[in-house]
This record gives structure tokens, sequence and C-alpha cells, in this order.
């Protein structure tokens, strides 16, 4: 994403540059975060709340790389978006320190075989 683009007008690239990667480790290492975070995220507060969560850590992830990075940064990936689920995760645990085990959310690597 381009700040100086985006400032042109073309505002949808705040949301397109959580799917884009830089190259293919990139695009393994967000994938492999996402599912051992988004799994136990979505168990703990639902498909539409996990989802709500992370498109609005995307969004303003993207909008602190534009605003802050030099003009023509160009930044992509959904990391943004993916630690803002683990900052959510953070917050439940923090809020709820008798009550949620967030730990239990977590998904075991060693499931995967």
């Amino acid at each position: 994403m381009d700040r100086v683009i985006v400032h042109q007008g073309e505002w949808f690239r705040l949301f397109t540059a959580t799917v884009l990667h830089y190259d293919k480790q990139h695009l393994a290492a967000n994938l492999t975060t996402l599912v051992l975070i988004g799994i136990g995220v979505e168990r703990l507060i639902g498909s539409v709340r996990m989802a709500s969560v992370y498109l609005m850590a995307g969004l303003f992830a993207s909008v602190m790389s534009a605003s802050f990075n030099h003009p023509y940064v160009f930044s992509v990936g959904a990391s943004g978006a993916i630690m803002g689920l683990f900052g959510y995760l953070i917050g439940a645990k923090l809020r709820n320190r008798h009550s949620v085990s967030t730990e239990a959310y977590l998904v075991d690597p060693s499931c995967y075989g």
C-alpha cells in the first residue's frame, strides 16, 4: 500500500493490503500464525465477532502504516490484523482474569502431526 495513492482517493487499498503478501514465506508465516491464534479466538468469541476484530485490526494497522511510513513505502500483509487478534486475547485475559482461560483456546501445534 502506497500512502500517496491512498491520499489520491484509492482508500480501498487500506483493506486490500491485508490480503496481499510479499512472497510465499510471508504468506506461509501469516497463515500459520492465523491458524494457531485464529481458531482459538473464534472458539472464544464466535466467527462473526472474530471476523469483525480481524477486519478492524487490519484496517487500523493499514491506516497507521499509511500515516507513519515514508510516503513511498509499500506495505502488505496480515500481520497487523493478526496482532489485533493477539491483542484481543490479551485484553480478554486481563478483563476476566479468573473466569477466562485463554490458554485453553490456543491451538496445540502437535495436533497437526
